[in-house]
C-alpha cells in the first residue's frame, strides 16, 4: 500500500470479482495498514468435484481478515440480498468474525434459517441487525444506506458507503424491473438524488454486460409460460430457483388459468415460500400443495415447482431424473419447463440432466426455445441508465468473470468515467485522489476455503493438495514392520487405490511385490537409524519401478513400525 500516512477508502474484493459466485468483499478506512474493515456479503460456490473432490460448497478464502491486526478492525457485516451467493457462507464463516450482521427484513430471515441449520441460531441471535429497504445505519467509521432494487429474490438493495473521505456505491445484484411482480419498483429518483452527493466510485454488477436489451420485468413471461402450460396434457414440472419469488407468483397465477393445482417440491422451495408469506408478501397467491397431497389428483392436474435448473444432484428435479424420488417419477410424454438460465460453469451438471430426461421420453423447454425467462441482472443499456443518472466519477467493475470485467470497464471509459480492472486480492484506492490500484495482498490470503462434512479447509493446502493428487495418480502405501536389529520381521503389506487392477495386473503385483521384499531386506539394515531414509529411498524405489512398467507416478506412503523381539 502506498506510503502515505493520509486516511484512504479503499476496496478489496476476496471473492467474486473474476468469477461469477463467491461473492465477499472488504472496504477499508484508515492510514495504510491501520484501517478499519467493513465487510459487504458473505457467499458461496459450488464445488466441482473433479477439482475438489468430498467439498460440496466453498466459500472466500478470509485469512486476510482473519490476521490478528485485521481482526480487530472488522466493524461489522453488511449484505446487499439473499442469495446463496452472497449470504451462504454466513454460517461456515461468521464464528471467525463474530461481529454484527445488518440486512434487511426478508435477507435476515434467510440469515437466521441458515444458522438454524448448522445449530449456531443462539449463539448469532445477538449479532443480527435488522435494517429497513432505503433505512441508514453507522458500522463504525461507515455510514451505509440500504436502497432498494429490483432482481430475481425480494428485497435486494444497493449500498451507499461513507467516510470522511469518500462515497461508494455497491450495486450488489439489479435490473430496473418496473413490474416485478412480488416487491416494488425501482424508484430511480433514489439514485437520481445521489447524483448531488459526487459518488466517488460505483462497484457494479458485470454479469449481463454483454447483452444490449434490458433484462426485462418478471411479468413480461407470464402469457408464454401459459401458452406452453395450457399446450401441455400431462404432467408439467417448472424448474427454477427457489429464491425468486415473482417467478414462484408467475408460476401459481399460471397454474390457476390452467385449472392445475401448484405442488411445490423441495426444502428450499418451501423455505422460500414460508419465509415470504411471514413478511406480507404473497398474499394474493393460494396456498400450495407438497408431496403428500399428490395421490388426491391426477397427473394431468398438477404444475409441480421445483428446485433442480442447473442439475443440482441433490436436487428434487436430479433426484426425478434418477428415479429415486420418492414421491415423484416421470412418465414418457412429461414436460419439464427449465424457467431460468444456464449460470457459467453449470453447463455440464444441465446437460446430464437434459440426457436423463430424453432418456426417459420426457419433452424438456429451455429457456433457449421460449420466453420463459428474465435475467435479474442489468443490461448494457441498464448499467448506462443506471450511471447517467447517479454520475460517479469512477466505475469499478465487480461480480463477473474477467471477460464481464472487462467488457463493463470498457463501457464505463466509453461513458468517460475513470475505470480500472480488479481481481480478488488487489486494493483500489477509492478516494481522496485518483482511483488506483495500489497493492495486492499476500497470495497466501486469496483462495478458497471448502466446506467438508464439518470443517472448513483451505483449498490449496496440504489436505485437498494430497486427495487431489491421489484422485489423478492414484496411491499406494506400503507398511513394513522391522526389529530393532534391522531385520524385517513380516512381509511388506502393500495396499492400493487407482493403480493396479487385481485381475489383469496380478502378475506385475506379485513382480512388485517381491522387488520390494528384496529391496528391503538389501537395505534396511543400513538406513535403519534414519527412518525418514529408509522411506525415501523406498518410495524412489517404487516410483522408479511404476513410472518403468505403468508409466505412472502415484502417491506413495511409507508406514514403518519398529517392534522389540526377545
Amino acid at each position: 500500500m502506498s506510503n502515505s500516512k493520509e486516511k484512504e477508502f479503499v476496496y478489496l474484493p476476496l471473492g467474486g470479482c473474476g468469477e461469477i459466485g463467491m461473492n465477499l468483499g472488504l472496504y477499508g478506512y484508515g492510514e495504510p495498514e491501520k484501517e478499519k474493515w467493513l465487510m459487504v456479503d458473505c457467499g458461496i460456490t459450488f464445488g466441482d468435484p473433479s477439482l475438489y473432490p468430498g467439498v460440496d460448497v466453498m466459500t472466500a478464502d478470509t485469512t486476510f481478515i482473519e490476521a490478528p491486526d485485521n481482526i480487530k478492525n472488522l466493524e461489522g457485516i453488511v449484505i446487499t440480498h439473499g442469495h446463496e451467493d452472497h449470504i451462504g457462507g454466513l454460517p461456515y464463516l461468521w464464528s471467525k468474525f463474530k461481529v454484527n450482521i445488518y440486512a434487511t427484513p426478508f435477507t435476515l430471515e434467510l440469515i437466521r434459517s441458515k444458522f438454524e441449520d448448522v445449530e449456531l441460531i443462539d449463539e448469532v441471535t445477538p449479532f443480527l441487525k435488522e435494517v429497513d429497504i432505503n433505512g441508514s445505519r453507522q458500522v463504525g467509521d461507515f455510514k451505509v444506506t440500504w436502497i432498494g432494487f429490483t432482481h430475481s429474490i425480494l428485497e435486494p438493495t444497493s449500498l451507499l458507503i461513507e467516510v470522511s473521505c469518500g462515497k461508494a456505491l455497491h450495486t450488489g445484484d439489479w435490473k430496473f424491473d418496473d413490474q416485478p411482480m412480488v416487491g416494488k419498483p425501482v424508484d430511480r429518483s433514489a439514485f437520481s438524488a445521489l447524483a448531488p452527493l459526487k459518488i466517488d466510485a460505483i462497484f457494479g454488477d458485470s454479469t449481463n454486460v454483454s447483452s444490449v436489451e434490458p433484462a426485462g420485468s418478471e411479468g413480461e413471461i407470464e402469457k408464454d409460460l401459459l401458452t406452453l402450460v395450457k399446450a401441455q396434457e400431462q404432467k408439467i414440472i417448472v424448474t427454477f430457483f427457489a429464491s425468486n419469488l415473482a417467478r414462484l407468483d408467475t408460476v401459481a397465477k399460471i397454474a390457476d388459468k390452467s385449472g392445475r393445482k401448484l405442488v411445490l417440491l423441495g426444502r428450499s422451495m418451501w423455505r422460500m415460500y414460508n419465509v415470504a408469506k411471514k413478511l406480507g408478501y404473497l398474499e394474493g397467491m393460494p396456498q400450495p400443495l407438497d408431496d403428500n397431497s399428490l395421490e388426491d389428483y391426477k397427473e394431468s392436474e398438477l404444475l409441480v415447482a421445483c428446485t433442480g435448473s442447473q442439475g443440482e444432484p441433490r436436487a428434487a428435479l436430479s433426484r426425478m431424473a434418477r428415479g429415486n424420488h420418492p414421491r415423484v417419477s416421470f412418465n414418457p410424454g412429461d414436460t419439464v419447463i427449465f424457467s431460468s438460465r444456464v449460470i457459467p460453469g453449470n453447463e455440464t451438471s444441465i446437460n446430464r440432466i437434459y440426457n436423463s430426461l430424453a432418456r426417459l421420453e420426457v419433452k424438456f423447454i429451455k429457456p433457449t426455445e421460449a420466453h420463459i425467462h428474465v435475467s435479474g441482472h442489468p443490461s448494457r443499456t441498464e448499467i448506462e441508465e443506471l450511471y447517467t443518472l447517479v454520475k460517479p466519477r469512477a466505475i469499478v467493475p465487480v461480480h463477473g468473470e474477467y471477460i464481464h470485467l472487462q467488457k463493463h470497464m470498457h463501457l464505463a471509459e466509453t461513458m468517460g468515467f475513470e475505470s480500472t480492472l480488479i481481481e480478488n486480492g488487489d486494493i483500489v484506492k477509492i478516494a481522496p485522489g485518483k482511483l488506483e490500484v495500489v497493492d495486492k495482498v499476500d497470495e497466501q490470503y486469496i483462495g478458497r476455503y471448502g466446506r467438508e462434512g464439518n470443517r472448513m479447509l483451505k483449498l490449496n493446502g496440504d489436505v485437498m493438495l494430497s486427495r487431489r493428487r491421489a484422485l489423478y495418480k492414484g496411491a499406494i502405501t506400503i507398511s513394513v514392520v522391522v526389529d530393532y536389529n534391522g531385520k524385517l520381521r513380516a512381509e511388506p503389506e502393500i495396499t492400493s487405490s487407482g493403480v493396479f487392477d487385481y485381475e489383469t495386473d496380478k502378475e506385475l503385483l506379485k513382480e512388485f511385490h517381491e522387488r520390494i521384499t528384496k529391496h528391503l531386506r538389501k537395505n534396511v539394515k543400513e538406513t535403519l537409524n534414519s527412518p525418514r531414509t529408509l522411506k525415501e529411498n523406498l518410495r524412489s524405489y517404487m516410483r522408479r519401478f511404476l513410472h518403468h512398467h505403468l508409466d505412472l507416478r502415484p502417491v506413495i506412503s511409507v508406514h514403518l513400525l519398529k517392534i522389540a523381539v526377545r
